[in-house]
C-alpha cells in the first residue's frame, strides 16, 4: 500500500519540482538590470538629441537581448521640476548599428610591468598579446582604436582611428622605462586619456590595464614632476574629467596590488573594474569587454532644453527604475560650460551672429555659381572659405587629399562628405556615411537647395547656387 502511494505521489512532486524551477528560470531572465554606460550629447545643441547606450544583462550579468525593446524600455528626463517622459526616435544594439565604437587602450608601463611572475612572462609581454587579440576581433570598418602608455608620463602612441595594424606595430615601440621614469601616475593618465576622446562623438570606452596603486612621482620621489610640478592628481579629478568627456572606463587590475579608488572611478564613469591575473584571464577580460559593449542598446531620445545644473536620463524596463545618469546641459559645438547664465548669454549671441552671417552670405549678391562657404562659426577651420562645386564630386574631410579640407575637429573623417553634381538636373546631393546635419535635420544623403546649412561634426557650411529659374529667363 505505501509502495503504491509513493508511486502515485512521485509523478506529482516531480511536476511540483519542475514547475519551480522552471518558475525561478523564468523570474531570473525576466529581471533585466539595466545600466547606462554612456550619454551622447553632443547633438543636444543643433537637434535636442540625446543618444544612451544601454546595458541589459539578466541576473547572472550575461547580456540579454530584449524581445520587444520599444514597449519594454521607457526613458525619462529629471531635472528639478520632477521626471517627464522622453521620445523614443530610434533603438538599435550597437551591433547592429552603423555608428563607429571608439576604444582608447591605455597601458600600464611602469617598472613593475616588466618584472617575470615565477616562470611566466612579463606582465607587459602578456598584456601585449592579450591587446593584440582584442584588437583582431574588432570590426575594422566600424571601429576605431588607439593606444596610450602611462608611467611617469602619460603618451599617445596611436590616436583613436580606423585599422588595426597600426596598433601592433605601436606595441613594438613599447620599452622598459628607466627608473626616474617607472612610477605610475595612474589618476593623472586617466584625465589624460578622458581629455584625449573628449572631441569624439558615439560611442567610445577607455580601457585601461595597471597592475598596482597610483604611485605620483612628486609625492614618492620629492621631485617636481617634468610636467604636473608638484601637483598630484586625485582620484576626484579622474571621475570629473570622464563625466565631462562622456566617456566610459573599464580598469583592469592584473597583480594581486589593487587601487581602491579605481572601482569609484570605473562605476561613476558607467563601466567597472575587471582582475586578472594570468594572460587567459586577461584575454577574456578584454573579450567580456569587446561583447558586452558590442551588445548594449543605443537609444536616441527627444529632450527638452534644460537650464538646470545637472539633468539627468533615466532608463526603466517594464515600468521599473533602472538607472540614471547626468548630463551637461551647456554644451555648444562640443564645449562644455558650467554656468547656466553664461550659457544662455552665449546661445543667444551665437544664434545671432550666425543668422547675421547667414543673412550677409545669403542676400549680399545673387549666386553665380555652385559653392560652399565655411562659416567661423562653429568648430574647424578651413584652408579656403569658399570651395566651388565645378566637379562632379567635392570630396569634404580632414584629409589633405580632400578638395575642402577642415581642420581642427579629430571626429572629422579624411572623406566625411561628398557633394556630387548631376549634371542632367543640375542638381547637388550631399552624401555621408556619418550622419550629418542638414537645417538641423539628421541625414546621410540628401538633395541641396540654395541655403541650406550643413553642420559636419561642429563645422558649419552653406551651400548656394543660382535658382533654377535664373539660368534660363522665359519669355511672357
Amino acid at each position: 500500500m505505501k509502495t503504491r502511494n509513493f508511486t502515485a505521489a512521485f509523478p506529482r512532486n516531480a511536476f511540483v519540482l519542475c514547475l519551480f524551477v522552471l518558475l525561478l528560470q523564468g523570474f531570473s531572465l525576466g529581471a533585466q538590470n539595466l545600466s547606462i554606460t554612456q550619454l551622447d550629447s553632443s547633438k543636444l545643441f543643433l537637434s535636442s538629441k540625446v543618444d544612451v547606450f544601454l546595458s541589459v544583462t539578466d541576473g547572472a550579468g550575461i547580456p540579454a537581448e530584449l524581445a520587444n525593446p520599444m514597449g519594454e524600455l521607457s526613458f525619462y528626463h529629471t531635472s528639478e521640476n520632477g521626471p517627464r517622459p522622453l521620445d523614443i526616435l530610434d533603438i538599435t544594439r550597437n551591433e547592429d548599428s552603423e555608428e563607429k565604437i571608439t576604444f582608447l587602450l591605455v597601458l600600464d608601463n611602469s617598472g613593475s610591468m616588466y618584472e617575470t611572475q615565477g616562470s611566466q612572462d612579463t606582465r607587459n609581454r602578456q598584456a601585449v598579446r592579450a591587446i593584440s587579440q582584442f584588437v583582431s576581433q574588432l570590426d575594422p570598418e566600424k571601429d576605431r582604436v588607439g593606444l596610450a602608455v602611462f608611467g611617469r608620463d602619460y603618451e599617445v602612441l596611436l590616436n583613436p582611428k580606423n585599422g588595426r595594424d597600426s596598433v601592433g606595430e605601436s606595441l613594438q615601440l613599447l620599452r622598459q622605462p628607466g627608473r626616474e621614469e617607472g612610477y605610475t601616475e595612474l589618476y593623472y593618465a586617466i584625465a589624460r586619456a578622458a581629455e584625449d576622446m573628449a572631441g569624439i562623438k558615439g560611442r567610445k570606452a577607455i580601457i585601461l590595464l595597471s597592475d598596482g596603486e597610483n604611485y605620483p612621482y612628486f609625492e614618492r620621489s620629492g621631485n617636481p614632476h617634468p610636467v604636473l610640478g608638484e601637483r598630484n592628481y586625485q582620484p576626484r579629478e579622474s571621475s570629473e574629467a570622464l563625466s565631462g568627456s562622456e566617456v566610459t572606463l573599464y580598469a583592469i587590475n592584473f597583480s594581486q596590488e589593487k587601487d581602491l579608488p579605481l572601482a569609484d572611478i570605473a562605476l561613476a564613469s558607467g563601466g567597472r573594474v575587471f582582475d586578472a591575473y594570468n594572460e587567459t584571464e586577461l584575454t577574456r577580460v578584454y573579450e567580456n569587454i569587446r561583447r558586452g559593449i558590442q551588445q548594449e542598446y543605443r537609444v536616441s531620445l527627444k529632450v527638452p532644453i534644460s537650464f538646470d545644473e545637472h539633468p539627468g536620463i533615466e532608463a526603466r524596463y517594464n515600468g521599473k527604475t533602472g538607472d540614471t545618469r547626468t548630463y551637461t546641459p551647456a554644451l555648444l559645438f562640443g564645449s562644455s560650460r558650467t554656468d547656466s547664465d553664461w550659457l544662455c548669454i552665449i546661445i543667444l549671441l551665437g544664434g545671432l551672429i550666425l543668422w547675421l552671417l547667414l543673412f550677409l552670405i545669403k542676400f549680399e549678391r545673387p549666386a553665380s555659381r555652385a559653392e560652399l562657404q565655411f562659416v567661423p562659426a562653429g568648430s574647424g577651420k578651413t584652408l579656403v572659405k569658399t570651395q566651388i562645386l565645378s566637379t562632379a564630386k567635392t570630396v569634404i574631410g580632414s584629409s589633405a587629399k580632400a578638395d575642402m579640407t577642415i581642420l581642427g575637429i579629430p571626429s572629422l573623417g579624411e572623406s566625411h562628405a561628398v557633394i556630387e553634381h548631376n549634371e542632367k538636373n543640375g542638381t547637388y546631393t550631399v552624401v555621408s556615411k556619418e550622419e550629418i546635419l542638414v537645417n538641423n535635420q539628421p541625414v546621410k544623403k540628401r538633395e541641396l537647395r540654395p541655403g541650406d546649412v550643413l553642420n559636419m561634426e561642429g563645422a558649419t557650411l552653406i551651400f548656394d547656387a543660382p535658382e533654377p529659374d535664373s539660368k534660363k529667363s522665359k519669355p511672357r
